[in-house]
């Protein structure tokens, strides 16, 4: 065979294995999209993803801050209409905390601090365990500090600026157990700069976020290849395993999404025993409060003993939502949790806290 009969059948072969991928791409997003139609449609599985979109949810939602690396931003007024967002109101007042039924007349105020399960995703400002406090107590106002994606430790952190301003009766101090630590290890979590704990000459302690200008973070430039770009646009490398690691690097990159673990970043029990010890030393009582993603694994039962060990030997004060939400057979899954909790799941949060304030 003649080299340019070869060519020709190799540019033909090439061809066809193009029209066979972008074939295979298309049938597998195509599934994926309607999959996801079962909640709510996710039509980014039909687009093209660009580093326009990078910055979607942090511009406007959120603002950066020298020392958590970010919180939400202040005067919020966002009705939300996204994948697992139909129709959800998300107001903040002056201090960046989320309205949930705000008590002014209250003669004491709970601080609340965590992540997206106290700030509130996916339900709106009247559907929040806070908003639904509100209504039940009429001595107590419960201030919502809750930010997405926050570590528990973070999360204290973010107590300790604020009560630097204001008193409060209790800091109630949110954990999802399983997930919240790991956070405490990272540096750079879904784009955002943070704050991480990190072990020095047999210390653990307390390394501030990078820069605001890290390339390929939501405040920071994209440093974004032409590779990038394409790895991010296949999907199916998703079920590829000696590719998937590649796209969703370069998924992140292009999204604005990174993660990084901080270098000689402590480990979890260590992050969890430094957490425990800070909140007994504050000058308000913290209570802790557990709680969990719909599916549980074996780890996140490990880490429950250790917490509730550690919080036992210092006597510190914790409630946790396990027997409620995962042992009680009263409720389905589906009516307890849409990715976090539902309306109902956030009332029966409510219930195990006012039941807690209302025994001491």
């Amino acid at each position: 065979m003649s080299p340019r009969s070869l060519i020709k059948v190799f540019l033909v072969n090439l061809t066809i294995l193009g029209i066979l991928l972008l074939c295979g791409e298309f049938g597998f997003r195509l599934l994926r999209f309607a999959r996801s139609c079962k909640i709510t449609c996710d039509f980014s599985y039909l687009s093209i993803i660009t580093s326009s979109q990078r910055n979607k949810w942090s511009h406007g939602i959120s603002r950066f801050s020298q020392v958590l690396g970010y919180e939400p931003n202040s005067d919020l007024n966002l009705v939300i209409n996204a994948v697992g967002w139909k129709d959800i109101k998300v107001s903040t007042d002056s201090n960046g905390f989320r309205n949930s039924n705000p008590n002014p007349a209250a003669n004491f105020k709970i601080l609340t601090v965590g992540d997206s399960y106290t700030f509130g995703d996916q339900v709106s400002d009247s559907d929040t365990w806070q908003a639904c406090l509100n209504k039940r107590f009429k001595d107590y106002e419960f201030v919502n500090a809750g930010v997405f994606g926050y570590g528990t430790h973070q999360a204290l952190l973010r107590s300790q600026e604020i009560i630097k301003e204001n008193p409060y009766k209790y800091v109630i101090l949110q954990t999802l157990v399983g997930e919240n630590f790991k956070r405490d290890q990272l540096d750079i979590r879904s784009g955002f700069v943070k704050p991480y704990l990190k072990k020095s000459n047999g210390n653990i302690v307390l390394s501030p976020p990078p820069p605001r200008s890290t390339p390929n973070t939501k405040y920071g430039p994209p440093e974004i290849s032409l590779a990038d770009y394409l790895l991010a646009n296949i999907r199916l490398l998703e079920k590829v395993p000696q590719a998937s690691g590649y796209h969703f690097n370069a998924f992140s990159k292009v999204n604005g999404t990174i993660n990084r673990r901080g270098i000689d970043s402590a480990t979890i029990e260590e992050i969890i025993e430094q957490t425990v010890n800070s909140s007994t030393t504050r000058s308000m009582p913290f209570i802790w409060l557990l709680q969990y993603r719909s599916k549980v694994d074996q780890n996140t039962l490990n880490e429950r003993k250790i917490i509730i060990s550690k919080l036992k030997s210092k006597n510190i004060a914790f409630i946790d939502t396990f027997n409620v939400l995962h042992i009680s057979k009263m409720y389905s899954k589906d009516q307890l949790w849409r990715g976090h909790h539902t309306p109902l799941g956030n009332k029966i949060v409510c219930q195990e806290i006012a039941s807690h304030l209302e025994s001491l």
